[in-house]
This record gives C-alpha cells, structure tokens and sequence, in this order.
C-alpha cells in the first residue's frame, strides 16, 4: 500500500498536477443530477426467465462530483441480483459512459446521452458466460424529476433485431 501511495504521488509531482489543475465538476456533470437520489423501481422481464421485477438504486455523485455511482439490489425472476453502475463524462468523446457490473457476473458498457429529461443509452452487455449482446433503452424522468419509465431492448445479432429485455418504472423515495 505504501509503494503504491509513493507512486501515486510521484506520478502526480512528475506530471506536474496540482491541485488547482484537478478537473472540477462543471455543466456535463450537472446534467447527471437527474439520476441522484434514493428510487425504488419494478416492472418486467421480457426475456426467459419472464416475469415480475422490482428493486431499490442508491444514486450520488462520487470522486468530487465528477462520477455517479448506483448500487442497486433487486428481485427477478432469475433471482436476487445487486450491482454498482459507474456513470462519467468522457470529455475526449464528448459522451457519458456507463460501466455495470452486477453479483451474477454480468457486466456492460454503454456511451449515454442526456438530453433535457431523458438519458439514452447503448453499448454490449457481457454474461459471465463471456457471451455478448448489444443493449439500448432509455430513462425518461418525470419533469419533477421524482419519476421515471424506463425500456431496454436486445440484440445478438450484432444490431439486425432487437427483442424487448425490460420495461420498467422507478419512483424517488420520500
């Protein structure tokens, strides 16, 4: 642990980075706001195993602001699942990123778009099975931004179909 504290701070005296260089939160990171706070949330699984889901998401900005963390925890028909979901602006591609990763060993990454009320998304979705799927869907709050309805779709197919996966609605705990 020590080695690694001595290199971190070599790295950042070689670099030259000071804290007044360190990035500070600035209009991107706002519009990510839309997602803080406590959500209870529960719909269906479109997919085998079908059915009921329902779940609660944890949502704060971490690192000073400039990363949203969710930790989630629901029931599906497939069973009990928790996961954390990453959420950054990536200034060189002028895009949000999401990086999932949940207790069944699934993972994915999507590039995201905010735009007013609605937060997009696309990206491959990996089972711990190694197999890989293309996912999409969206996020749309309410203008209160206490609500929201949310829909996923699949592909395995590399884009050519897509199959409904979730259809969901989420509510901000009081």
């Amino acid at each position: 642990m020590r080695k690694m504290i001595c290199s971190l701070a070599l790295v950042g005296g070689l670099l030259g980075v000071s804290d007044a260089q360190l990035p500070k939160p600035g209009p991107e990171q706002k519009k990510m706001e839309l997602m803080v706070g406590e959500w209870t949330y529960e719909g269906e699984v479109l997919v085998e195993p079908k059915g009921r889901m329902s779940g609660t998401a944890s949502t704060k900005f971490i690192l000073d602001g400039l990363f949203v963390q969710v930790a989630w925890k629901e029931s599906a028909p497939q069973g009990p699942a928790s996961g954390i979901d990453i959420f950054f602006y990536d200034a060189k591609k002028k895009s949000y990123v999401e990086h999932s990763y949940s207790s069944d060993g699934d993972t994915a990454v999507c590039t995201c778009t905010i735009d007013g009320n609605t937060l997009s998304f696309t990206g491959t979705a990996t089972s711990r099975k190694g197999e890989e799927s293309l996912i999409k869907g969206f996020f749309k709050f309410s203008p209160d931004r206490t609500s929201y309805s949310s829909t996923w779709q699949s592909s395995r197919d590399n884009g050519k179909t897509w199959m409904p996966l979730l259809d969901f609605k989420g509510k901000k705990k009081e």
